[in-house]
């Protein structure tokens, strides 16, 4: 084993051309953030105590923000090949849909006194036969559910409603396609 020093980048690429490993873990460099290989960006030397100082402290700075702040997000860290690539922290303000606490949590159209919720098949499906224009959507409040026709939740005003009195959904047309609304009690 070598002394210790700051290698240099040519030395960098030579140790990562002998190792079988994508991690940068090397105790006789004092460098602590390296190249990577190839240029690809940067990797920190797992083998160097300023790197776990350095990850213990941003967890430490995550931890005591998300303390101070009363806060009831989630703190994670994506590792990577090369170590820990992101650090990620999510507010608690938003249910596992994706929309805001508070709000509709899943599209809905009222059309003909009946409710019609998303039924979560895509919005590219082709529009079945049978299926005719009878109108569009003229409101939407993404707080409440509908209650008056050609109202809704989660959708655009102007989207085209289409239906079939042969069938128990409703189509609704999107950028790429159609998406089917199933009347709220067939659930």
């Amino acid at each position: 084993m070598g002394e210790k020093h700051k290698w240099t980048p040519e030395e960098v690429q030579l140790w990562y051309r002998g190792q079988r490993t994508h991690n940068y873990s090397n105790p006789e460099d004092t460098n602590w953030v390296v190249r990577k290989p190839h240029n690809m960006g940067w990797t920190m030397n797992l083998a160097n105590p300023k790197t776990w100082w350095f990850l213990a402290g941003v967890a430490c700075v995550v931890m005591l923000v998300s303390w101070f702040t009363s806060w009831r997000g989630s703190i994670g860290i994506i590792g990577g090949a090369d170590g820990p690539t992101a650090i990620y922290v999510s507010g608690g303000s938003s249910t596992p849909t994706g929309y805001p606490t508070g709000s509709v949590q899943r599209p809905q159209i009222m059309y003909d006194g009946t409710l019609y919720l998303y039924s979560a098949n895509g919005f590219d499906e082709p529009l079945p036969e049978g299926f005719a224009l009878v109108g569009s959507v003229q409101c939407v409040d993404d707080a409440n559910a509908p209650t008056r026709d050609f109202s809704g939740s989660l959708v655009e005003v102007g989207q085209k409603i289409y239906a079939s009195p042969e069938n128990s959904s409703i189509y609704v047309e999107y950028t790429d396609g159609f998406g089917e609304f199933v009347p709220e009690e067939t659930e």
